[in-house]
């Protein structure tokens, strides 16, 4: 099937106004909003992504070009959008889950009370904050992603539940799944 300029057009108008139904102020933007983008122009999520952020005049970061090095990047620009495929996000997910077995002591004791806490929270009435926990552990991990996001979005193929859920505690911020051209949130 043969992708036409006129789908992309209808699914940046659809994501417009979308934007204005879905939860959490999601893709609200507005000019002071700033997107990274990464994924090769060849992605549709990305393609669809650089569009909308162009209607809503984003400030767009395009990173270096080594993707070992995004995290730098990220660092730099200090996004509030963050939008990526759920091979990346495993990564982060392996990354903090290795950290946690890495930390020692009360460290570590602390770590797992604020992931159990803040995991039971989300899945009893979907809060990704906790004022405590953040402060003392989760503003760390949310600097892997420049410390500023608050729209995320994994997209292009299925991402397991236990990795989406650690992830939005640990970053303190939603993540939309879109796959395909559905978009919900998982909560």
């Amino acid at each position: 099937m043969v992708l036409t300029h006129a789908q992309a057009l209808s699914c940046t108008a659809g994501g417009i106004g979308v934007s204005k139904s879905m939860p959490l102020g999601w893709m609200d933007l507005t000019n002071k909003d700033k997107y990274i983008s990464y994924l090769p122009l060849a992605h549709m999520l990305e393609r669809q992504l650089l569009y909308l952020s162009f209607t809503r005049g984003c400030g767009i970061g395009y990173f270096h070009g080594n993707v070992f090095k995004l995290t730098e990047d990220l660092k730099e620009l200090k996004p509030n959008m963050f939008i990526s495929v759920p091979r990346l996000y495993n990564r982060f997910y392996d990354l903090i889950m290795t950290k946690v077995s890495e930390t020692k002591g009360f460290k570590k004791k602390l770590l797992k009370r604020a992931l159990k806490v803040k995991l039971a929270n989300l899945r009893k009435d979907g809060s990704v904050t906790h004022k405590l926990y953040d402060a003392l552990v989760f503003n760390k991990i949310k600097k892997i992603l420049g410390g500023n996001v608050r729209i995320m979005l994994s997209g292009a193929a299925p991402i397991a539940g236990d990795v989406l859920e650690t992830l939005q505690v640990c970053f303190c911020c939603h993540i939309i799944q879109g796959y395909g051209i559905l978009v919900f949130l998982y909560l």
